[in-house]
């Protein structure tokens, strides 16, 4: 405990001597620009954005575009029996009305702060967008490797099959 307090030591002396910086008054009238209702719809544009895009490239991949190509069916037939198709369509819709001029309006109190980081920080917030990204990537990656290992093939044998299980419950 005493090294931790010795190592604390400088940070305390430097906050008790230094002055404190001077208030920008343009970051204050920036922050009451927005009201609440405001950011509210920005939460929920932001929300939309964030679900509709994933959903509409799955969608997308979903359908079936294969018997479009062939010949087999015809446009009105994606329109009519292809469920993925409509909702591929309307999640299109969603990302394109949140993308629009309406929408960016209604993300300015989400994207505020971040473009400020980026201003204020400029490497240094690319150096932490890309940690951050590195971070996502590699818990995405976990995850599949999990799936991967729950959908073993039966010839595997790094893991125990069910019978082996139970034959060690019985011994």
């Amino acid at each position: 405990y005493l090294l931790f307090a010795l190592l604390m030591l400088p940070g305390l002396l430097t906050t008790l001597w230094m002055k404190e910086p001077q208030v920008v008054v343009q970051a204050a009238d920036a922050l009451n620009r927005y009201k609440l209702s405001h950011q509210l719809i920005s939460v929920v544009v932001l929300m939309v954005l964030l679900v509709s895009v994933p959903a509409m490239m799955t969608q997308f991949y979903q359908t079936d575009f294969q018997s479009l190509v062939s010949g087999q069916s015809g446009l009105d037939d994606l329109f009519y029996s292809d469920r993925a198709f409509l909702r591929a369509l309307l999640y299109t819709i969603l990302t394109l009305f949140c993308l629009s001029a309406i929408g960016r309006k209604g993300l300015a109190p989400v994207l505020t702060p971040v473009s400020d980081f980026v201003v204020r920080y400029r490497w240094q917030a690319s150096f932490c967008f890309a940690v951050f990204m590195h971070q996502f990537n590699f818990f995405s990656l976990r995850a599949s490797r999990y799936r991967m290992v729950k959908k073993r093939r039966p010839d595997d044998r790094r893991y125990p099959t069910t019978r082996q299980w139970q034959a060690a419950i019985k011994d």
